[in-house]
């Protein structure tokens, strides 16, 4: 099995970022992480249909219509290929988008270290490698 080119994971650009961002779409589902085990909150309103715009080996970016305060610790389940993945991320920037009759935010979020995130960074890159996103070594 192929992997992935370290170089082509690095940002390679003089900013804060370390990894490099792909521009992959994907709907996923979001919820406080302090939400996440309480019974007397309806889980069905724990739970946010959410849309991230991009993605890397250290952090996401999403939208959803649910404001969520930086600094916030968020479960995000995503599913690559056949599995469904728990990530826990911080919200590290927040930005409200206004639309006539409607509000939306974006987040950058970062991955929280866990052993879903162990399991998740590998599966992502696999992922960008059999979509042609990256180069085999």
């Amino acid at each position: 099995m192929s992997t992935p080119e370290i170089a082509d994971l690095l940002d390679g650009q003089e900013t804060l970022r370390t990894f490099k961002r792909f521009p992959l779409t994907f709907v996923v589902l979001v919820r406080l992480a302090e939400e996440q085990d309480r019974p007397d909150i309806d889980s069905s309103n724990r739970k946010v249909e959410a849309l991230v715009t991009d993605i890397s080996m250290s952090g996401l970016h999403l939208a959803a219509p649910k404001n969520y305060a930086e600094d916030s610790v968020l479960i995000v389940d995503i599913t690559i290929g056949v599995r469904t993945f728990s990530l826990p991320v911080t919200v590290r920037r927040c930005t409200g988008l206004g639309r006539p009759g409607r509000y939306a935010y974006t987040y950058g979020c970062q991955y929280l270290k866990s052993s879903h995130t162990t399991d998740f960074v590998p599966a992502l890159a696999k992922y960008l490698l059999s979509r042609g996103l990256l180069k085999a070594a």
